[in-house]
């Protein structure tokens, strides 16, 4: 039985009418710059790649080496190879799929990997391989508190959940799925990890970084907003976001992309509303250990 610390959440959950959508990006430092990728031909001049990008001032310099920029999984192009001069103060760009040349004087090198306008330095961290795919709702009924549930996404962005939803705070422990769908109803946005051998360093930058962001004037405090953080065993990547509807998967902590889904996903659940649920991990919440066994596989509801 739900404790009487679920009962104004549940209460208000019921209250509410139900109603009933894939990108890869690089890991590591991203900067924008002014215009896409173009190569750099001789003379200065930039040739269209995705779109043309600013050339540098033509004359002498050293030769820039092929560039090939590969289309991404969002992208329907791709920019034709060029080789050539790159000019004093001119820009020369090279894809991760090629090898760069020198840069003439006063130039400068950028690896645009498959980011579309947007590129990493030379130095930056390999790519994360992220992905953000969109999913079909899935029928999401109220199943019973601990019921195991298959889910059709991992991790879940949809699909039958518990009566109340967990506490939009940072969990140390992993906690059943059935409560974080219910959170992804109400808008949020649950982020998931698996580390192997630990990842201090990363969780201690994602904290920052989600507790850097402002707050939802939608949310009743003490809740500043919507996000849950809790390590997940299920997970078949290090890394995972979900929103209802969508997924991002990674295999880094690729903060940079999971701004933009929380931008782009924050808030859009069903119910869209910002009152705190249950610390399910609580001693008083009265969640049995084996709760949901066999961690979600077990036969959901026809």
């Amino acid at each position: 039985m739900p404790s009487l610390s679920r009962t104004l959440p549940l209460a208000l959950s019921l209250a509410v009418a139900f109603a009933t959508p894939f990108i890869a990006v690089a890991c590591g430092d991203v900067s924008e710059v002014p215009g896409p990728i173009g190569s750099v031909t001789s003379g200065g001049s930039v040739s269209a790649g995705a779109s043309s990008g600013a050339s540098g001032t033509g004359g002498a310099g050293g030769t820039a080496g092929t560039s090939s920029v590969s289309a991404s999984a969002s992208s329907t192009s791709a920019a034709a190879s060029t080789s050539g001069s790159g000019g004093s103060g001119g820009v020369a760009t090279e894809s991760t799929a090629s090898s760069g040349g020198a840069v003439g004087s006063g130039g400068m090198s950028f690896d645009a990997g498959n980011v579309g306008d947007a590129m990493t330095s030379p130095d930056a961290a390999p790519s994360c391989g992220t992905i953000v795919t969109p999913y079909a709702v899935d029928p999401s009924p109220h199943v019973t508190e601990c019921f195991p549930v298959v889910y059709s996404s991992n991790p879940p962005t949809s699909g039958p959940h518990y009566p109340y939803w967990a506490s939009f705070k940072t969990y140390t422990t992993p906690i059943q799925r059935g409560f974080t769908v219910h959170d992804l109803e109400h808008g949020a946005i649950v982020i998931s990890y698996k580390c192997s051998g630990g990842c201090a360093t990363e969780l201690a930058a994602l904290q920052a970084f989600v507790d850097a962001r402002p707050a939802d004037p939608a949310c009743v405090a003490p809740v500043k907003s919507r996000i849950v953080i809790v390590p997940d065993p299920l997970l078949d990547v290090p890394f995972a976001a979900a929103a209802w509807g969508f997924a991002l998967t990674s295999q880094c902590f690729d903060l940079v992309a999971l701004g933009a889904f929380i931008d782009a996903h924050y808030a859009m659940g069903p119910e869209n509303f910002c009152f705190d649920g249950v610390d399910v991990t609580a001693a008083d919440a009265g969640i049995p250990a084996d709760c949901g066994e066999a961690s979600d596989a077990g036969a959901g509801p026809g």
